[in-house]
């Protein structure tokens, strides 16, 4: 890695332990290895919309259909009482909706949700 990538990695890995991973240093270092592997941000003025776009963490078997189900009830658009709740199949949304809103970043412990914008 050159010197510029250390440096991109260290700060977003600080702001990402303040943020996101809220001081978990580890966490946050293989977050942002990761982030600037994929080539998500190139430069240290993106870090703060990084940030911002963070939507949630899944370090489930499914997390994008955990994720999706969580952000369908948190948003209201579904009830969970209602009752065709049971035969929603939160994956094909997933699938065919939110994953154009939001990207992810899978680590060894979790899946990241960012916003896309």
């Amino acid at each position: 890695m050159s010197t510029d990538t250390l440096n991109l990695t260290a700060l977003l890995a600080t702001a990402l332990a303040d943020r996101i991973v809220y001081d978990d240093d580890d966490e946050a270092k293989e977050l942002a290895e990761q982030i600037i592997e994929d080539r998500i941000i190139s430069d240290k003025s993106e870090i703060e919309d990084l940030c911002y776009a963070y939507a949630g963490c899944e370090d489930s078997w499914y997390p994008e259909r955990n994720f999706t189900e969580e952000y369908c009830t948190e948003v209201g658009l579904i009830d969970p009482n209602h009752t065709l709740y049971n035969f929603i199949d939160f994956e094909d949304v997933w699938e065919r909706l939110l994953r154009y809103d939001y990207f992810t970043v899978k680590t060894g412990n979790c899946t990241y949700f960012f916003r896309n914008y």
